[in-house]
This record gives C-alpha cells, sequence and structure tokens, in this order.
C-alpha cells in the first residue's frame, strides 16, 4: 500500500511539473505577442508621422507600406509553419 502510495505522489508531482511548465511555457508566448502588438503599433504610429510630414508619400506611401508589411506578415508565418512542422516530424521520427 505504501508503495502504491509513493507512486501515486509521484505521478501527481509529475503531472504538476507538466502542467507549471505548459503554463510557463503559454504566458510567454502571450507576452510575446503583446509586446509584438505594441511595437507594431508604434512603428504605425512613427510610419504615419512620416507620411504626413512628406507630402509626395501621401498619395502612394501609405500603400506601399501596407503592401510591404503585409508580405513581409504572409513571409514570417510561411517559415514559422514551415518550421514547426520541421520540428514536429522530428520529434514524431525520435518516438
Amino acid at each position: 500500500m505504501n508503495f502504491q502510495n509513493n507512486k501515486n505522489i509521484e505521478n501527481v508531482k509529475q503531472k504538476s511539473a507538466n502542467l507549471l511548465n505548459e503554463i510557463t511555457s503559454q504566458v510567454s508566448v502571450l507576452i510575446v505577442g503583446a509586446v509584438t502588438f505594441i511595437s507594431a503599433l508604434a512603428w504605425n504610429e512613427a510610419f504615419k508621422s512620416y507620411f504626413d510630414r512628406y507630402p509626395s508619400l501621401k498619395k502612394r506611401g501609405v500603400w506601399y507600406y501596407a503592401l510591404g508589411v503585409t508580405i513581409f506578415g504572409v513571409i514570417i508565418i510561411i517559415l514559422l509553419k514551415y518550421f514547426s512542422r520541421k520540428t514536429q516530424n522530428n520529434e514524431d521520427n525520435s518516438k
């Protein structure tokens, strides 16, 4: 009976440690996302100010900026998905 209790205690400790790691990981992802969003807002305001200062850019500059940011975002998303799949495949192959 004592052996079974020790085994259950170790099992609970392991699950608690796993849960703590998962929570820490998720909170880290949320913090990085929040900081990224705040940085994007700051850069957006900086570009708005830049376009307002130069009338020649006011007409088309905003569109080039939007297009450039969109293309950059799509490339980053594609790369993240690629590396995520590659990592997942490596984990699946190691099992």
